[in-house]
């Protein structure tokens, strides 16, 4: 998995969480939160708050952070 892999997706489905990525790619958190960052630093995604949560704090927040494609 690359950065082009990630932005392909991002581009195509135009939202997701760092959790779902990591899913779909088979891959860590870590890697997903990293090239998150660059996608980020180039202006290509920007974090927003998930609105469908109950407020009970058990989620992480990898969970609760959904990613949006703005380029």
């Amino acid at each position: 998995m690359i950065l082009s892999d990630i932005r392909a997706y991002m581009a195509k489905n135009k939202r997701a969480t760092e959790t779902e990525l990591t899913a779909v790619f088979s891959t860590t958190p870590e890697m997903v939160r990293d090239i998150l960052a660059v996608l980020e630093h180039k202006g290509c995604v920007r974090p927003t708050a998930v609105k469908s949560c109950a407020g009970c704090t058990r989620c992480a927040v990898s969970q609760l952070t959904e990613y949006e494609w703005v380029a």
